[in-house]
């Protein structure tokens, strides 16, 4: 075990260094009440320039709202999407220039103005090269109060991706708050631990992970990236349901019958 959380260690403190922080707004500091989130040609080095957010809805205003403790997490300042015409559809989105295999997290807390209408806004990727959505779900909020929703997407490809909220229906807008966008990108240390070579498919995975391997795995377990073990499976292990495992990036061990270990980096989608 101590082999395992010296390997932790280690891959914490890589994870970390390699990790870059495209977003992280809370709209607390250096924002003014109305102000607008999608910045102007003319506002270089603005916090809406910094953002970097798009957005668009026929009638759709995207304003930074001052309205004490009714932000998410009870904060004072967040940002609202407003609807002032008829049309129902509007988005807000960050594109990125995306390697194949770079980790992305979204993490964003949402409102909708009305309760019954939460189910008219969804947080997804977008492949712009194809323009379809690529992930499962999709992820959206539930009833009228703040939800925190988190999106994990691995890039299939090397293009642009629109890490998005969309709204397709309804007659009322919503509010946003606290949104981050990390990435560790493809070329992050992945210098495991393997006494022998093995590997895990589908990863991302959802559901099922197959293993293959050039010695029988007695043993695996899997660990979360701060060292609680969350799943494990004995005996002659050929696959493993990780179907219940929360979404993110996990630490699969396995061991053989002689005592022998490898660990991969594990996604669950």
């Amino acid at each position: 075990m101590r082999h395992l959380f010296t390997f932790l260690l280690f891959f914490l403190i890589a994870q970390t260094q390699a990790q870059e922080t495209l977003i992280n707004e809370t709209f607390e500091t250096g924002w003014a009440a109305d102000s607008n989130v999608i910045p102007a040609e003319n506002e270089e080095g603005t916090p809406a320039a910094n953002l970097k957010l798009q957005g668009w809805g026929d009638g759709f205003t995207f304003i930074v709202v001052n309205d004490t403790g009714n932000g998410a997490n009870s904060s004072d300042y967040f940002a609202k999407m407003n609807r002032g015409g008829t049309a129902n559809y509007a988005v807000i989105q960050r594109l990125v220039e995306a390697t194949t295999g770079d980790v992305y997290e979204y993490n964003i807390s949402l409102k909708p103005d009305v309760a019954g209408q939460a189910g008219s806004l969804k947080l997804e990727v977008i492949d712009l090269a194809n323009n379809n959505s690529v992930v499962a779900g999709p992820v959206k909020p539930t009833g009228g109060a703040w939800s925190d929703l988190t999106l994990s997407y691995t890039a299939a490809a090397t293009q642009n991706y629109a890490f998005r909220v969309t709204k397709v229906w309804g007659n009322a807008g919503a509010s946003f708050d606290n949104i981050s966008l990390t990435v560790v990108p493809s070329t992050a240390s992945d210098s495991y631990l393997k006494d022998f070579q093995f590997s895990i498919y589908p990863n991302p995975a959802n559901n099922v992970i197959r293993f293959q391997s050039e010695l029988p795995l007695q043993s695996v377990e899997i660990f979360s990236l701060t060292g609680s073990k969350v799943l494990s499976q004995s005996n002659n292990v050929e696959h493993l349901e990780v179907g219940n495992l929360a979404k993110g990036i996990y630490i699969l061990r396995a061991s053989t019958a002689d005592g022998k270990v490898a660990t991969q980096k594990l996604i669950k989608e």
